[in-house]
Formats: C-alpha cells, structure tokens, sequence
C-alpha cells in the first residue's frame, strides 16, 4: 500500500510505500491571502489532470520562475470546500487550502506518474 502523509506544524509531505518512506518534500498549506490549510482528515488522492508537466497554468500551479506545473485532485466529502489538490507551490507562498509543493515539485510528479500503484490516500495531521 502506498500512501502520503502531511504534517501541517512541519511542513513536510512524505511519501510511504509498505512502511517504508519513498520520500520527504517541503510542502505548504494555507496561509496566502487568509485561506486556512488542508482540513485534517483522510482524503482521496485522484489522478493529474495529465500524465505530462503542464505549461501555462496559472502562476501559483507552476514551479517558481517557470511556467510548468500540474494539479493532482484531492477529494473528501462532508468538509464544505472542493476543489484542493497537491501542486508547486507558485507565486506567492504558500496555497488556497490546497498542499503546494515547494522544494523538488517536479521530482515528486515524476515519481507519481511512474508509480505503480499510485499514493490513493492523504493522510493530513
């Protein structure tokens, strides 16, 4: 079973595949412009949007300084809110709500798209 697991207080988004971790990255979550973080709770990871780097999404989708990113669906029902996923981390700092990868974004989606199975699950704490 693969999984990720983010810690709000630490800031890290890992990845653990039959208990062993895969990988850490430094994510963050909330924060820009009066949006909370990612509600605690289990939600279900779906697919990308594409199996390839986007080009020209919106700046706060895209790794800083490019124009390349992606957006991977989060879903949870019963919370209020949709639309959250796990991207770069963009623009300004920090997201919407949703997981903004900021340190190695590109490597955590390559490593998604050629895993097999994918993380289902995000463990948020």
């Amino acid at each position: 079973m693969s999984k990720l697991e983010y810690n709000i207080s630490t800031e890290k988004l890992t990845w653990i595949s039959n208990g062993k971790t895969i990988g850490i990255w430094h994510a963050r979550s909330g924060g820009n412009d009066g949006f909370k973080h990612l509600p605690r709770g289990v939600y279900t990871v779906g697919n990308p949007h594409s199996d390839k780097i986007l080009h020209g999404l919106k700046a706060g989708f895209n790794v800083s300084g490019t124009n390349n990113g992606y957006f991977i669906p989060l879903y949870r029902s019963g919370i209020g809110r949709k639309g959250f996923g796990i991207h770069p981390d963009g623009g300004k700092p920090k997201t919407h709500g949703c997981v903004g990868i900021s340190k190695n974004a590109i490597q955590f989606f390559h490593k998604f798209i050629s895993s097999n199975p994918r993380p289902t699950r995000l463990y948020v704490k």
